[in-house]
Formats: C-alpha cells, sequence, structure tokens
C-alpha cells in the first residue's frame, strides 16, 4: 500500500473507531467525560497499531514501523485536539450554554432573564457543581468527607500551576 493513501486512510480508521467506542461503550469506566475520551482514544489507537501490525506479517500491507507509529501518533493528536478543543469545551462552556438557550428560544432575553435561566437550568438542573466536584474527585484534586469538599495538596499544585500558566498567557 502506498504511503500517500496509507495516512489518510489509518487516520480515517481511527477516528471512526475511536468515536463508535466513545459513543457506544464506556470502557474505560470513568464518568468524566475528558478522561473517558482519552482512555477510548487510546484504546482505538491501540487496537488499530495491533491491526496493522499483524497485517503487515501476514499479508501485503506493507507499512514500515516508523511509518505505523508516526500514523498513529498523528491519529492521537489530532483526534486528541478536536475532542478537547470542541465537544469538551463546549460541554463545560457557559458561554455555549447561554447560545444555546438562545437558539432554542429565538427572542431577546435581558441580562437578568439570562442570569436566571444560567442558575436554574445549567447550575441547578444539570447539577454543575456536582459534576464538577465528582470530576474533581475522580482526578484526586479534592476529596469528599461527610458531604463536605477538601482541597487535596495535589490540587492545590494542580490550582498553582493553572494559575501560572494562565498569567503567562494572559488568561484571568
Amino acid at each position: 500500500m502506498s504511503k500517500k493513501l496509507a495516512y489518510p486512510l489509518h487516520f480515517s480508521i481511527g477516528s471512526i473507531l475511536f468515536l463508535v467506542i466513545h459513543n457506544f461503550s464506556n470502557i474505560s469506566g470513568f464518568e468524566t467525560l475528558f478522561y473517558a475520551g482519552i482512555c477510548n482514544l487510546l484504546l482505538s489507537a491501540a487496537i488499530l497499531f495491533g491491526a496493522s501490525l499483524t497485517l503487515n506479517k501476514y499479508t501485503q500491507f506493507s507499512i514500515s514501523l516508523p511509518h505505523l507509529s508516526l500514523m498513529t501518533v498523528l491519529l492521537l493528536s489530532v483526534n486528541l485536539l478536536i475532542y478537547t478543543h470542541i465537544p469538551i469545551t463546549a460541554d463545560r462552556s457557559l458561554s455555549v450554554f447561554l447560545m444555546q438557550t438562545m437558539d432554542k428560544n429565538p427572542k431577546p432575553f435581558s441580562h437578568n432573564e439570562l442570569e436566571k435561566i444560567l442558575y436554574q437550568e445549567y447550575i441547578l438542573k444539570k447539577q454543575a457543581v456536582l459534576k464538577r466536584m465528582k470530576e474533581q474527585a475522580e482526578i484526586g484534586n479534592i476529596e469528599i468527607q461527610n458531604g463536605n469538599y477538601i482541597l487535596t495538596k495535589k490540587g492545590r499544585r494542580t490550582l498553582h500551576q493553572l494559575e501560572t500558566i494562565s498569567k503567562i498567557y494572559g488568561v484571568q
């Protein structure tokens, strides 16, 4: 198989495999969308890499190991970039939620109406605080003790790192 065909074919099959695994199963066991996606992406890349190695061994399919490795790294990189910048951002974005609200109800909204909808629908109905606290507990940034949230040492380090990076990039 030519390299010109191998790269897009590998990328397409790997991307489709990732979407199928991610949308139809939760093999990772993570409830957090971000971590479930990363695990599913790694799994799909490993399956494709293994299948490609098998094809190399038993068929005329001949892509060298360095090229196969590069194709897999590209698959992981591009899919991770797309996954973290579009669905993950949309899931966490208050702006996206407000725009969706306005799209569903095409009428003018006052500032106070949008704040009320944000609080009622996003914070309370979608249990935004509970969802975020579960995510942070799952990765060890907080602990939940007797229904109370406590920032861990790891959480404090993570927070300081995020604040430093935000300052470097001028993000408040």
